[in-house]
């Protein structure tokens, strides 16, 4: 065991697999590597500036850190113990301990996580990508938490006490397709309401359970169909971020948010080809009205589940839509794994946008080749069906035209949910599942 007596700096040292450094109070270690199998403890009154944890690594703080970088895992458990930009890699852990921790500007990366198991203040968290656990009544999230990239993630463990720092908790900016509030069962109870709505030019979500009700504040106005509360589950409720309106669709320009665009428009087939926007047809419903209905509930496509970069974000569209592969189209519905293509199970409100060319054709939606309308005696199904009659009154009825083979059943659709199941590692799941 090796110990940084007060008044001493050490500098770039390595804690090797067996060892432990102790940091006294008034000791300093700067840009130190706690290797696999080593650990430092950071006393009372001791500074770490800058050090790396590594994977397997080991850190107790009781008192404050600085620009870490956590592989490994720290444990932050003193009513004296700070720590400050700090960030989370994957397979890192921060553990926040104890009452009075503070832990300021933490950086969450995809993989990393960090745990409020005690009484503790995360102050102007960053999540980009990793996983925050409130595994506390009082834990608090202070300041506001900011999402960057996507997929990450609040998992809300246990129910907050009155005094809780997420009970009303604000997300600053940028939760967007993938990433998820998890409010648990153990936290929420039994689900009981849910809302979405816009106050003071942010939006406000309230889930309400059998243990209390939570609100989730989003700075700005989301369109309220852009957040979606269903079942996580295992008996909780999340808070999705749902791109239905916001999908971003390909155009000679580059890509426009769908409901940005008017009839007249041009957009890019998948072809390459240039085409006008003939009819925009649009259709909502309120959650209460489409409850348990698979034919309306709105489908994911996760980032890259039909192949590398395709889609570019997570794709939310309705069942029967369409998508192209391999030569075929395949009504979105068909594809459903539960791992890279999930159904809502439940929604606040859901609103749907499609497009109309002069013919049916494959246009560019978050890079991926989607289909346009096709009448196919469904054009009522849109609340503004009649805004087609009144702007084509001379149109006559002819058949629907496809441009490509549909397909719902056969060999054809088992072959590309095979490769698209793959890809995401049902086989495997199911397999681990099994053993």
């Amino acid at each position: 065991m090796a110990t940084v007596g007060g008044g001493v700096t050490q500098t770039g040292s390595s804690v090797v697999n067996g060892a432990t450094l102790t940091v006294a109070n008034g000791g300093t270690i700067v840009n130190d590597t706690i290797l696999a199998g080593g650990s430092a403890v950071i006393s009372v009154g001791g500074v770490d500036n800058g050090s790396t944890i590594s994977n397997g690594g080991y850190e107790m703080v009781l008192g404050t850190t600085s620009g870490d970088q956590i592989f490994g895992t720290q444990v932050v458990s003193a009513a004296t113990a700070v720590v400050t930009s700090e960030t989370v890699f994957a397979g890192g852990t921060v553990d926040l301990y104890l009452a009075g921790v503070i832990a300021n500007n933490l950086t969450v990366n995809s993989g990393g996580t960090v745990v409020i198991s005690g009484h503790a203040i995360a102050n102007n968290t960053v999540i980009s990508g990793g996983l925050i656990e409130l595994d506390s009544p009082k834990a608090v999230l202070s300041g506001g938490v900011t999402f960057e990239g996507t997929s990450g993630e609040i998992e809300i463990l246990v129910a907050p006490t009155t005094s809780a720092g997420y009970q009303n908790l604000e997300i600053v900016s940028g939760f967007v397709n993938g990433d998820i509030i998890d409010d648990t069962a153990a936290a929420l109870g039994t689900y009981v309401t849910s809302s979405i709505s816009t106050s003071g030019g942010n939006t406000v979500a309230v889930i309400s359970g059998s243990l209390g009700s939570e609100t989730f504040t989003f700075a700005g106005t989301l369109v309220s169909s852009t957040l979606v509360v269903q079942s996580d589950g295992n008996g909780g409720q999340e808070i999705v971020a749902c791109y239905l309106p916001g999908t971003l669709i390909g155009t000679p320009d580059g890509e426009t948010a769908i409901e940005a665009l008017s009839i007249g428009d041009l957009v890019l087939t998948a072809s390459g080809a240039v085409e006008a926007i003939r009819w925009i047809g649009q259709r909502s419903f309120a959650g209460r009205f489409i409850a348990g209905k698979s034919n309306v509930l709105p489908i994911c496509i996760r980032a890259d589940a039909l192949a590398d970069g395709i889609p570019r974000r997570d794709l939310w569209v309705s069942p029967e839509h369409a998508m192209l592969l391999d030569g075929v189209l395949v009504p979105a519905g068909q594809l459903v794994n539960g791992v890279s293509i999930i159904q809502a199970e439940r929604v606040e409100e859901v609103s749907y946008i499609h497009l109309e060319l002069a013919h049916h054709d494959v246009i560019l939606a978050e890079g991926a080749a989607s289909e346009t309308f096709v009448n196919d005696d469904c054009r009522t199904i849109f609340h503004n069906a009649a805004e087609y009659d009144a702007r084509y009154p001379n149109a006559r009825p002819v058949p629907a035209a496809y441009c490509a083979p549909r397909v719902t059943q056969g060999f054809a659709l088992q072959a590309i949910r095979q490769r698209l199941d793959e890809r995401a590692g049902v086989r495997i799941l199911l397999a681990n599942a099994a053993a």
